[in-house]
């Protein structure tokens, strides 16, 4: 785990104060209150980044280097990070410390609008102590590497694949997997673009989100269901006996909560923290 204090945001450094940072300063008002404004070009496109050394006080990780880094992110986006991984944590049966892997945050020359405003990460994997044993890897987000994998390793590698999808459908409506597109093959992509810092909610037309009902309640919850990415009456039956099981009865968009809870429950389930 971090420090006490190491979390403390560091601004994205901008050069100095030169006249065209004034003029910003100036048009903007102030710097912000957490972390130093960028330069007028990239901060009239995105707002402030601030730099991270983790997430909810635990080292994130560069996939590409494989060393510590400290990523930059809109700081309310951040935040949404830092309560996903404190219910990712107290959802399963882990200790820490944690590490969490990314191939990619913020990036003023990335071709994706999440990425260039700080406001999407790319999952790739999650370390945690596992019993009194060193930390062993709990979630693999590049399905690449794992999809020829056979028997219960596969089994076990594909149901928490898909808890700590549904760990992030909780916090975000924006969560894209290997089903959506093949950019995603070797990352699981989080934005908060649509839901902002509110509990996001199911709709029907959104394909990533029926995608996950489908894809879960086939590895996690045992059902038969087919994974199209296209609602139907199956899934909906399928997602409704689960939310029976689960205690929440109803539907899936009856409400915000009815997402919530069906998606909590698959975490738990997934990482066999409780059985249902």
């Amino acid at each position: 785990m971090l420090e006490t204090g190491s979390n403390t945001p560091s601004p994205v450094p901008t050069g100095g104060f030169d006249r065209r940072r004034l003029l910003a300063l100036a048009a903007g008002g102030a710097a912000a209150a957490a972390g130093t404004l960028l330069p007028a070009s990239a901060a009239q496109a995105h707002g402030d980044i601030t730099t991270y050394p983790g997430i909810w006080r635990q080292r994130t990780y560069s996939e590409a280097t494989g060393d510590p880094k400290s990523f930059g992110y809109r700081p309310a986006f951040h935040d949404r990070l830092n309560s996903w991984l404190q219910l990712w944590y107290e959802n399963t049966p882990y200790r820490m410390d944690l590490t969490v892997w990314s191939s990619g945050v913020h990036s003023d020359s990335s071709g994706i609008a999440a990425h260039n405003q700080g406001r999407a990460f790319d999952l790739t994997r999650i370390y945690a102590g596992v019993g009194t044993d060193s930390p062993s890897r709990v979630f693999w987000g590049d399905r690449e590497a794992w999809k020829h994998q056979t028997g219960s390793t596969l089994t076990d590698t594909r149901r928490k694949f898909w808890a700590t999808v549904a760990s992030l459908h909780h916090h975000f409506r924006s969560v894209r997997t290997y089903l959506y597109s093949d950019h995603q093959k070797r990352s699981v992509h989080i934005d908060n673009m649509l839901s902002g810092t509110e509990a996001p909610a199911f709709h029907s037309d959104d394909k990533s989100q029926v995608q996950h009902l489908q894809a879960s309640c086939r590895y996690i919850w045992g059902k038969g269901t087919e994974v199209t990415g296209t609602w139907n009456a199956e899934s909906k039956q399928d997602v409704h006996e689960v939310l029976e099981r689960i205690g929440k009865g109803g539907h899936i968009g009856d409400s915000t909560s009815h997402w919530q809870a069906y998606n909590l429950a698959t975490m738990r389930k997934g990482y066999g923290t409780q059985a249902y």
